[in-house]
């Protein structure tokens, strides 16, 4: 599953990403080049937090090791398939 989102980048700056889910990493690859991406993988995870914020739209917390991650959806999305999709690849870890 591949989302377009924004990571949050610091007090009110976002950064326009494609959310990668697949094989237990969760891989971000920035729109422009000049951005670095991310690959986390699940033996790094301590945390996934999904937040729905209306019907179709929402964030997610992804805490690791290192960083937490805030990631927002930009276009709506089948809000049941991502829930699904993260929960089918990180189990335990996920919270809705």
């Amino acid at each position: 599953m591949t989302l377009d989102v924004k990571l949050e980048a610091g007090f009110f700056k976002t950064w326009r990403y494609y959310l990668t889910v697949s094989h237990r990493q969760i891989i971000l690859t920035p729109h422009e080049s000049e951005n670095v991406e991310f690959v986390i993988d699940y033996n790094d995870l301590i945390s996934i937090c999904i937040l729905k914020k209306g019907s179709q739209t929402g964030e997610v917390e992804i805490i690791s090791q290192s960083r937490v991650y805030i990631v927002l959806f930009t276009i709506q999305a089948n809000f049941d398939d991502v829930c699904h999709t993260f929960a089918k690849e990180f189990g335990s870890l996920v919270t809705f």
